[in-house]
């Protein structure tokens, strides 16, 4: 009878930390998913900030005309 009993209470311990652990577990991961999310976010928005300024600076345009000697 004792047996039974002590078997009947590990299972139950068991499924409790094994609960725990998993509802643990369950919290890193998703913590860890969304900073990875965050970084790669800002990683994302500053590579298109370093497109931009790189396209601005490296492009100038404009107009010219020739002047001839005889028109000064």
């Amino acid at each position: 009878m004792r047996l039974v009993f002590f078997v009947f209470l590990g299972a139950i311990a068991f499924i409790i930390i094994g609960g725990l652990m998993l509802s643990i577990w369950l919290v890193i991961r998703i913590r860890f998913w969304w900073l990875t999310r965050s970084i790669n976010q800002f990683k994302q928005s500053k590579t298109d900030s370093q497109h931009k300024k790189k396209s601005s600076k490296g492009v100038l345009e404009g107009e010219f005309h020739e002047i001839d000697k005889k028109d000064l």
